[in-house]
């Protein structure tokens, strides 16, 4: 795990002399970690034959060889060289739960493209673990802007034109999106917390409850380091005014996709004139641009928008 091969090389002998270990050659380890070392060998553990030679001392023996491993595994210097490889943190995480499609080797299913998914979904052959299973995947072998602009709204985009056309059940909609909620979530307490920036407030105005999109923002916003008050769905119009005199908030993120949201984005935005360090708001979400010149539009790219927050707040404090 973090590993690098070195082939020694005479010399004017061509190619490289380090090779980084393969993906797939180290989490084959961790796993062999997990099944060899992590996992408890109930069978040291016989107390018809340690009570013949002693009243207490092997469960502590298993235990300190056990934290022996785990620390040697997650040794700074060694997590410094995952990161040099290019593992970001949320990638290993999610790459270490996702279940191989061959365990001796550790390399992972194919990852479902976002139609294919979909189709899956409607067919009833993806629900449930395997479910989960398919978005781990899929966040595994992606980077999280590729995972949230290039997978995850294609997905959407297909999951509601499948909804739309009757091909798909509220329940199984509903089903897919509090599973992308859930590793969303996971991803966002991952993220590159403490912000380094002053707080922005990301939520849904009154009424407004599609939030997926928005959560994945807020995961992108977050890594980029960007101190993230993630307020969820169809808050309160009181609820913002009085949240961003609270924490100072230097900016307001959220959505309109409907007539009722450019409308309460609207009285939010007239709200907020009473207040007494305003706030930069900035307006995603397919109705955006009937917002332009109130609030900033974010565009259509979740990591795009995420970029364009972080800069808008100016350069990081020295030190």
């Amino acid at each position: 795990v973090g590993g690098v091969e070195q082939t020694r090389k005479a010399q004017g002998q061509e190619g490289p002399v380090y090779t980084i270990v393969s993906r797939a050659r180290q989490k084959a380890a961790v796993r062999f970690l997990a099944e060899q070392a992590f996992a408890t060998p109930t069978w040291m553990l016989n107390r018809d034959i340690l009570s013949r030679f002693e009243h207490a001392g092997a469960v502590d023996r298993l235990r300190a060889r056990q934290v022996a491993v785990l620390s040697n595994l997650l040794e700074p210097r060694r997590m410094q060289r995952l990161i040099e490889q290019g593992w970001a943190p949320r990638q290993a995480a999610d790459a270490a739960r996702a279940e191989p499609a061959d365990p001796a080797t550790g390399e992972l299913p194919p990852r479902l493209e976002p139609e294919a998914f979909v189709a899956e979904v409607i067919a009833g052959r993806l629900g449930g673990d395997e479910l989960g299973a398919a978005l781990r995947v899929a966040m595994a072998t992606l980077s999280p802007a590729e995972f949230a602009d290039e997978w995850m709204l294609p997905m959407l985009g297909a999951l509601g034109r499948g909804w739309q056309e009757g091909a798909l059940s509220v329940a199984q909609e509903h089903e897919v999106a509090a599973a992308l909620m859930r590793r969303l979530s996971i991803g966002f307490e991952e993220a590159a917390a403490p912000g380094e920036t002053p707080p922005v407030l990301v939520g849904l105005l009154p009424g407004c409850t599609h939030e997926v999109a928005l959560l994945a923002f807020a995961v992108l916003a977050r890594s980029a380091g960007v101190a993230v008050l993630y307020l969820g769905a169809n808050v309160p119009l009181e609820s913002w005014v009085s949240e961003t005199r609270r924490v100072g908030a230097a900016a307001i993120v959220t959505a309109v996709h409907s007539d009722e949201d450019v409308a309460a984005a609207g009285d939010l935005l007239d709200a907020l004139g009473g207040v007494e360090r305003r706030p930069q708001v900035f307006v995603g979400g397919s109705r955006q641009a009937e917002l332009s010149g109130r609030g900033t539009p974010l565009g259509h790219g979740l990591a795009p928008a995420a970029a364009l927050v972080r800069s808008s707040l100016g350069p990081l404090p020295a030190g």
